[in-house]
């Protein structure tokens, strides 16, 4: 039983449910698109077999509020034409019709849940020493609660309200805070354009406010170069393309498309993704043009941990880095995703390797990076034996202009001939017209 504000609620998925991930999972396997990353994540959540947390489930229910209108597109329903239809792929891996009803339900109960906590909490108010520039507090307004991060602390003046003429004034009994809103989103808590300012005894300090945005992450391994005590310089992005639910995706590494200033405005450097293990700080990050690479300048922290992992670097014994990162614009080019306006958010060191080739070397690289063809048995043994996916590019020589696609080839899709022919089931002219080519 998962627990909220103390009150025990069951979020294991139904059997329904599963059945519905499965569909998305077969669809997906016979070539069928429809489906986002998200759309792949939960699907896998769904069939795990462990609770939901709560912040999925109200995401799950907002998806099926904003896509309910999918029902009315040809191909939704079973016997129509285009059956399945992206939508209807999409809708499966979030567990359909039952994961519907499911989280409406649910959300619904954690809603009534957590706003019967924030009622009890707003009886309780700051007071005088208790808060301090960023805590996070929530306080009444108009038509509900808001909830934001205290920047300022006035106890003997006034506070005045950037854009605005309204003015506070605190005092030691009762001190002023400046606040910076934040507003509720699909990915967390995220802080706006809007400050306010209130006096303590109208607010009550909360737990801090997160905003966690889906974001994508690369890995491989890379090379470190020291610059000065504590500080190293490492590559971590490039423009090889990764295969995604919907495609291969490339990150562009020209002018404008990255935005680093998350990074360069002092971004943590993590351990694993987890935001409660930072061991250092981004000082610079930039992006080399000729080399298409992005590169980052990091410190590691003074603390026990953080030197630990330093010393594991320079030994050679921790060579991976990956990024996380958020698209917010892409198009499609030559049947691959161009990532034109990405933004990088974190650059952790990681304990493995999770994609070959990020813009660094993988055991597999000069074999996949052959232009000559290989026989699939060779390909195979060397990529179980090093405990990674090859990524190969193929060509069905029936549609040449649009059927190139990389892509993750499983074992029971290849035909076991020494002429390095692999099926290819999205084509529908046969099972066996397609000729596998080195990258």
């Amino acid at each position: 039983m998962a627990t909220i504000e103390g009150v025990e609620i069951d979020l294991m998925p139904t059997k329904g449910m599963k059945e519905e991930a499965q569909r998305y999972r077969d669809w997906k396997a016979d070539g069928e698109a429809g489906g986002t990353e998200v759309a792949a994540r939960r699907a896998t959540q769904i069939l795990s077999g462990d609770e939901l947390s709560a912040d999925t489930v109200l995401q799950m229910n907002s998806f099926f509020a904003r896509h309910e209108v999918d029902k009315q597109g040809e191909g939704f329903s079973s016997g129509e034409d285009g059956y399945p239809s992206n939508g209807r792929v999409a809708w499966a891996a979030w567990g359909g019709d039952p994961g519907q009803v499911w989280a409406t339900n649910k959300a619904d109960r954690i809603k009534e849940i957590r706003e019967r906590t924030m009622s009890d909490e707003s009886q309780v108010r700051a007071e005088p020493d208790e808060l301090s520039v960023g805590d996070f507090v929530r306080w009444n307004s108009s038509g509900g609660t808001a909830e934001g991060r205290i920047d300022r602390i006035e106890r003997d003046g006034t506070i005045n309200v950037p854009d605005s003429d309204f003015t506070v004034n605190g005092d030691e009994d009762d001190p002023a805070a400046l606040i910076t809103v934040y507003r509720d989103t699909d990915e967390g808590n995220e802080a706006t354009d809007v400050q306010v300012a209130h006096r303590f005894s109208t607010l009550t300090k909360i737990a801090a406010l997160r905003y966690a945005p889906t974001l994508y992450k690369r890995a491989g391994e890379t090379k470190f170069e020291e610059q000065e005590d504590r500080v190293m310089e490492f590559s971590f992005s490039s423009e090889y393309p990764v295969e995604r639910a919907f495609g291969m995706e490339v990150l562009s590494h020209e002018d404008g498309a990255a935005d680093l200033g998350r990074l360069n405005d002092g971004a943590p450097l993590l351990f694993n993704h987890d935001m409660d293990r930072p061991i250092g700080v981004v000082e610079r990050a930039y992006l080399d043009k000729d080399k298409k690479k992005g590169y980052s300048r990091v410190r590691f922290s003074r603390n026990s941990f953080a030197q630990e992992i330093l010393t594991d670097v320079k030994d050679g014994v921790m060579r991976n880095i990956s990024v996380g990162y958020r698209i917010k614009e892409m198009e499609e080019r030559n049947n691959e995703f161009v990532a034109t306006n990405w933004e990088p958010y974190e650059v952790p060191s990681s304990a493995c390797l999770l994609i070959p080739r990020l813009g660094w070397e993988d055991p597999c690289f000069p074999l996949l990076q052959s232009r000559k063809k290989k026989p699939l048995r060779r390909i195979l043994r060397l990529a179980s034996h090093h405990k990674v996916h090859p990524i190969l590019r193929i060509k069905c020589p029936q549609h040449p202009t649009s059927m190139w696609c990389a892509m993750k080839l499983p074992k029971r899709q290849l035909l076991q001939s020494a002429t390095a022919s692999a099926t290819f089931k999205s084509c529908a002219a046969s099972t066996k017209c397609v000729t596998l080519l080195s990258n």
